[in-house]
């Protein structure tokens, strides 16, 4: 359960700087 909470906080993390940069 805590890993896949990171991955989710891991993909919001490189999904906002993604929106960020474009």
């Amino acid at each position: 359960m805590k890993l896949v909470r990171i991955a989710v906080i891991r993909m919001l993390k490189t999904n906002t700087e993604v929106c960020l940069t474009n």
